[in-house]
């Protein structure tokens, strides 16, 4: 509860000083727009997510405490600390994934379609992006044997590190703290509208797994959004996540069959 009281105030602070301090100088009326889409593309997931009791799927943790990888080694920071990190990992592991493949990539665009790159932005999700992440994550807590008091600390934790990298702000000492951690000056590049930029710093906490799997860049965005994009209402961003996957499914098919169709075709001809 004392995560989720902190992250509020860290993103009122957050929003303040972007206001006051902003990093990069967006217009007001571009700003008001980015918040007003981003609440209601928020306060619909959380109804949606709700009504379908999706985050119920923490409860099958609990099933599995005690029988995962992790479930030998003793109750301790180290172990509390090795879990975290290895959630960490599988986070950057699973963000990538929805950079690489195009079915995830159509609902995970909505996140980036924000051209003016923000607080609120950290809440800016499509509602299958969310649920996909959430199975992933259940998956993971299984598969380590962690307790679901366990994962209500990680998810505040991780909520924190969200809502602070997505902020328009810059401070002193960033860029060494960003040798360790994921700051704005990192993800803002990963929000970068060219994509050589944008398939940087996938990190969600840790930024060593950029620098381990090549994938870290520490430089100004060109531009950020998506060029496609321009000032979508939530119901279109909505539709733009299930249009775009379901394209990627079609495209899928029509492929696997033509690749069926050429074998086929050459074992008839050397039969």
């Amino acid at each position: 509860m004392w995560l989720i009281f902190l992250t509020l105030i860290l993103f009122a602070v957050l929003i303040k000083t972007e206001k006051n301090m902003p990093y990069l100088k967006d217009p007001p009326d571009k700003m008001r727009e980015s918040y007003k889409t981003n609440f209601k593309l928020f306060a619909f997931n959380e109804i949606t997510l709700a009504l379908l009791s999706i985050e119920s799927l923490y409860l099958l943790v609990d099933r599995f405490s005690g029988h995962g990888l992790l479930s030998d080694m003793p109750d301790g920071p180290f172990k509390y600390l090795l879990a975290f990190v290895l959630m960490d990992l599988t986070l950057y592991l699973w963000h990538r994934s929805e950079h690489a493949f195009k079915f995830l990539w159509g609902f995970h665009q909505v996140h980036h379609s924000d051209a003016c790159l923000n607080v609120s932005t950290s809440v800016r999700f499509h509602t299958l992006s969310l649920i996909l992440v959430i199975i992933v994550k259940t998956l993971f807590f299984i598969t380590m044997g962690l307790s679901a008091v366990t994962i209500l600390f990680y998810e505040g934790i991780v909520a924190l590190f969200v809502t602070f990298q997505h902020a328009n702000i810059t401070f002193p000492y960033e860029q060494r703290i960003a040798k360790i951690v994921v700051v704005p000056r990192l993800h803002r590049l990963h929000h970068s509208r060219s994509l050589s930029q944008r398939d940087k710093n996938f990190g969600v906490v840790f930024s060593f797994w950029d620098r381990l799997f090549a994938t870290y860049q520490d430089a100004r965005p060109a531009e950020i959004g998506l060029a496609a994009v321009q000032h979508p209402s939530c119901t279109q961003l909505l539709k733009m996540g299930f249009v775009s996957a379901l394209d990627s499914m079609a495209y899928f098919f029509r492929t696997t069959r033509r690749t069926y169709s050429v074998i086929n075709e050459f074992l008839h001809f050397n039969n």
